[in-house]
């Protein structure tokens, strides 16, 4: 894998993820109640996208796949809003949230610092299509919260086995929503199955089921799994599908392909194993597979100092 799944403007080079088989992605209205509870937040760039506030009310004023990424009309979730710009955060305790490193830090490692990522990201709950014919777009002010500071953060640039991880300090506690728990982080191996919650490409909350660990790296702190994934699932959690914490998703393939004729782009299609994609990379020894950052000890030992 040669790039990260990172926040990103849609006229510059994509290189981030793919699809793996089937597009198991689906919106929450798709799942079941469960699922639903288990609510994410997306990072979406302040200078990029408008949010207008009045009062209690929110409205996020997005353009659709079509319009900003020139996504084929006949390709799935074409017709769906995106941020554009965007990371995915999940709470891990009511003013605590993890998400990859490079979504709030530059380069290298950062402590007890208000970054400028930190400080440009808006964090955004909600923003999802629970009930059919739900507008993403329309929601209450309540949902929006900010970075306070960076607590911990590193993003290694270079290197097969880089630490891509930031535990961050938001601006309120988010009480009543949903903290991910780590699962047995003893118990994982090659073909276990794993699922997802995200943005991708700044979509609305997506459930990514139907994915498995392709391979353990027993000594790097990654693994690599056949999530559906692209930019904007940067800080993702892999979970289990009883919802516990395996790791963050960090990067990947490349999210799309242009079709020539049509001349526009398309999801970047890999078989279920990730061993060929319709860009011919995994057939240039490009890894199998998404990099997930394990929740190592130093990540659940940062949890446990701050909460």
């Amino acid at each position: 894998m040669t790039s990260q799944a990172h926040a990103w403007r849609s006229d510059k080079k994509n290189k981030n993820k793919a699809i793996y088989g089937t597009d198991d992605r689906f919106d929450m209205h798709q799942t079941n109640e469960r699922i639903r509870k288990w609510g994410t937040a997306l990072g979406h760039w302040t200078d990029v996208m408008k949010t207008n506030i009045d009062g209690e009310e929110l409205e996020l004023i997005f353009p659709n796949m079509i319009e900003e990424y020139n996504l084929c009309k006949d390709e799935k979730f074409s017709k769906q809003p995106t941020s554009a710009v965007a990371c995915t955060g999940f709470l891990v305790a009511p003013d605590l949230m993890l998400t990859a490193g490079h979504c709030m830090v530059e380069s290298g490692e950062v402590k007890n610092k208000a970054t400028d990522k930190c400080q440009d990201f808006d964090w955004v709950f909600d923003y999802a299509i629970n009930k059919k014919g739900d507008n993403p777009l329309k929601g209450k002010s309540s949902s929006i919260v900010r970075c306070k500071e960076v607590i911990y953060g590193i993003h290694e640039k270079k290197g097969k086995n880089r630490k891509d991880y930031a535990l961050i300090r938001l601006s309120k506690k988010m009480e009543g929503r949903h903290s991910f728990q780590p699962g047995n982080l003893e118990e994982l191996y090659e073909g276990k199955r794993i699922a997802m919650l995200g943005f991708p490409s700044g979509l609305p909350l997506k459930y990514a089921s139907d994915a498995f660990i392709k391979k353990m790296n027993p000594e790097k702190v990654y693994f690599e799994g056949t999530v559906d994934a692209v930019g904007g699932n940067s800080g993702s959690p892999v979970i289990t599908r009883k919802g516990e914490l395996l790791g963050i998703l960090v990067r990947g393939n490349n999210d799309f392909v242009i079709d020539k004729k049509k001349k526009c782009k398309r999801w970047n299609i890999c078989n279920s194993e990730g061993d060929k994609c319709s860009d011919g990379k995994q057939d240039s020894g490009y890894d199998a597979g998404m990099h997930i950052q394990k929740i190592t000890p130093h990540i659940l030992k940062l949890i446990n100092e701050n909460n």
